[in-house]
């Protein structure tokens, strides 16, 4: 039988005044982790416009790399 996990739901726009940009990511995937620069720099030159959303789609028990992932790459 598959493992079922029950997930609180969360209104994924907080902002309706900007755009919301949804990153999906892992704190194991390479590819994605090349990308947290260009994104950074995007955050920089765009928030006041654009709302910038990672989700997490790492299993529950690399949740804490995935935090100190975000501390290490100071992701707002």
């Amino acid at each position: 039988m598959p493992h079922i996990l029950l997930l609180k739901k969360e209104y994924i726009v907080s902002d309706i005044t900007k755009y919301t940009f949804v990153i999906f990511s892992t704190s194991w995937c390479a590819p994605c982790h090349k990308l947290i620069s260009l994104l950074k720099e995007l955050y920089s030159k765009k928030n006041t416009v654009i709302e910038f959303i990672y989700i997490s789609i790492d299993e529950d028990n690399r949740k804490k790399n995935w935090k100190e992932l975000m501390v290490k790459e100071q992701i707002p």
